[in-house]
């Protein structure tokens, strides 16, 4: 991978709350995924550690690596409500066991990795049970929302902007290399925060779609984006 894109994808972009917003996952959700948390237990005052590696560890900024692993924590967690600090433990594991250092932004993670850390977490895949979706399917949901290069690293996310796993297209991507690394609609390169203030002040959906010369359920579906983000926020 070229040096500029290395460096684009692992600076820090965005705060705690952007990130938040983006992948509609509360801040102090969020916070405690990559900051860790305090907890109290029998024994007293614990802290467990973070679960991701902040790319920059001083201003506590997110980078756009860092917005993929917390997407697809996203997903773990919402299978079986894991504790956190058995995810980090599972992806310790599957850390070594790869020889990866950070399994989460890797492509064998959609094979071997996740059956791994499936078996060490003492999961069950391919269990469904009181109509609820297995394991496996939901995080293959957020996995494919992922675009890779030819190296497999990592270069493109489609943050969901309806309920997160159950809706398959693609219409919103983050993409470092677009509008400083903030939600565009795909293909356009035109913010969904400008499309949803616009919205706020009045300017109804058909107006919106002449201006920015996209069709209106772009502008739906840019406008759904940033109030699924808003009220996750």
């Amino acid at each position: 991978m070229r040096k500029e894109v290395k460096n684009r994808l692992e600076a820090g972009a965005y705060t705690m709350s952007e990130a938040a917003h983006y992948l509609h996952i509360p801040v102090s959700t969020l916070r405690a995924w990559a900051l860790g948390q305090r907890y109290v237990s029998s024994a007293g005052a614990r802290r467990f550690k973070p679960v991701i590696q902040v790319s920059d560890q001083e201003d506590r900024l997110l980078s756009f690596n860092n917005l993929v692993e917390l997407h697809i924590l996203a997903g773990i967690r919402k299978v079986h409500n894991i504790p956190l600090p058995r995810i980090r433990e599972g992806l310790t594991y599957v850390e070594r066991t790869l020889k990866v250092e950070r399994p989460l932004l890797t492509k064998r993670f959609m094979t071997d990795g996740l059956d791994l850390f499936v078996e060490h977490s003492g999961l069950l895949v391919n269990v469904s049970r009181d109509g609820q979706i297995p394991f496996r399917t939901i995080i293959d949901r957020y996995l494919q929302r992922i675009e890779r290069d030819e190296t497999g690293a990592p270069i493109k996310l489609y943050p969901f902007t309806r309920h997160a796993g159950q809706e398959d297209e693609k219409k919103i991507v983050i993409d470092p290399a677009v509008a400083f690394g903030r939600p565009v609609v795909a293909g356009t390169g035109i913010p969904t925060a400008n499309i949803f203030e616009r919205f706020l002040a009045g300017e109804p959906v058909e107006e919106l779609a002449d201006d920015f010369s996209v069709d209106s359920s772009l502008v739906e579906e840019a406008i759904r984006c940033e109030q699924i983000a808003s009220a996750a926020a």
